[in-house]
C-alpha cells in the first residue's frame, strides 16, 4: 500500500505483516492484502500509519497505529479498536503507539509518548502506568521510543528505554527498576535516552546509550557488559547519530540502522561491522540506507 515500511511480523500461519506509513498489509508469498481506515466503517483499522505489530495466542493481529490500537479478529474478518487514552487532554501524544507486545501469559502490552499500558479483557480498555516523581518505582519517564519495549526471554520482566534511560518491568511485583530503583546495583541503568532495545540469541541485553553514545551489551549470567561506539560514533560518515533499529539474526548476527543513513552489519563470529551501502543500480543490493524494522522468516529469509 505504501513504500515506506514501518514494521515487519510474521505470524503463526506463515503471513507476513507489513505496517506502512499509509496502511496495513498482509503478504502469502505471492499477493498483498491490504487493510486501510475508513471513516464509514468502524470495524475498520482505526489509523493507517502503522507502527507496531504483534500476534495473540489465538492467532489475533494487535496493531499499533499512531492514533490508536487495532485488534484484528480473524476469525470474523474485522477489527476492534481502541485509544489508549480517550478522554486525554493530550491525545495526540498518548495514543500515538510506539511498541505493542503480546508477552508469553497472553497479555497486551503497548506503549506510546504517554507511557504503558496493558489490555485489560474485563474492561475492553487500557490501563496506564505513568511516571510519578515521587515514586522511584514508577516507571523513569512517560516517553517510550520505537523499537525500545521487549519481552526478557528468561524472566517475566518487560524492558522499555525511554528518554529517562532503560526501565525494567516486574511483570509479578508490577514496579519498575531504572536509575532511581537499582537495589541490585546493574550497570545498564542510567538516565540516559535509550533505544532501540532487544536481546541477542546468547540473550543478552544490547541497547543504544545515548548519553554514552554507544551500543551496550549486557549479559545477566556473567554480570559483564560491553561497550562499542561503531555505527553510533564510529561511522563512515565521522558523524555521531542514534540507532532507530538492531535486530540480531538465527546465526546472532546484527544488522543495524543509524538516523544518518548508514546501515551496518556485523559477522557474529568476527565481530567485524560492515557497512551495506544502498546502490540504485544494483537490482541485487538493499533497496534503502535506512530502516525501521527487520525480521527473519520461517524460510531463514531477512
Amino acid at each position: 500500500s505504501y513504500n515506506l515500511v514501518n514494521c515487519l511480523f510474521q505470524d503463526k500461519e506463515g503471513y507476513i505483516w507489513v505496517g506502512t506509513f499509509n496502511g496495513l498489509n498482509r503478504y502469502d508469498g505471492s499477493r498483498f492484502v491490504v487493510f486501510k481506515s475508513d471513516r464509514n466503517n468502524a470495524n475498520t483499522i482505526i489509523h493507517n500509519n502503522i507502527n507496531d505489530i504483534c500476534e495473540a495466542g489465538n492467532g489475533d493481529i494487535w496493531i499499533g497505529s499512531a492514533n490508536g490500537v487495532s485488534h484484528y479478529v480473524k476469525s470474523k474478518n474485522l477489527f476492534i479498536n481502541y485509544l489508549l487514552e480517550p478522554r486525554s487532554k493530550d491525545a495526540s501524544r498518548a495514543n500515538d503507539v510506539t511498541n505493542i507486545l503480546c508477552d508469553r501469559r497472553g497479555q497486551i502490552w503497548v506503549t506510546s509518548l504517554g507511557g504503558l499500558y496493558v489490555f485489560q479483557p474485563a474492561k475492553e480498555a487500557f490501563v496506564a502506568y505513568k511516571n510519578d516523581p515521587a515514586n522511584p518505582q514508577s516507571i523513569s519517564s512517560n516517553r517510550i521510543h520505537r523499537n525500545a519495549m521487549v519481552e526478557d526471554p528468561v524472566k517475566p520482566l518487560l524492558w522499555l528505554g525511554s528518554e529517562k534511560g532503560l526501565n525494567c518491568f516486574d511483570l509479578d511485583k508490577k514496579i519498575f527498576y531504572n536509575y532511581r530503583n537499582n537495589p541490585q546495583k546493574l550497570p545498564v541503568f542510567n538516565e540516559y535516552e535509550t533505544f532501540p532495545i532487544t536481546f541477542d540469541r546468547k540473550n543478552r541485553l544490547v541497547f543504544g546509550d545515548y548519553g554514552l553514545v554507544k551500543i551496550v551489551s549486557y549479559s545477566f549470567p556473567d554480570k559483564t557488559i560491553s561497550y562499542t561506539d561503531e555505527v553510533i560514533s564510529k561511522n563512515d560518515k565521522q558523524s555521531p547519530a542514534s540507532l532507530p533499529a538492531i535486530f540480531f539474526d538465527n546465526n546472532n548476527n546484527a544488522w543495524a540502522c543509524s538516523w544518518n543513513n548508514l546501515v551496518y552489519f556485523q559477522d557474529a563470529r568476527t565481530g567485524k561491522w560492515e557497512r551495506i551501502k544502498y546502490d540504485a543500480a544494483n537490482r541485487t543490493g538493499i533497496n534503502s540506507d535506512f530502516f525501521w524494522d527487520a525480521i527473519q522468516a520461517k524460510d531463514g529469509s531477512i
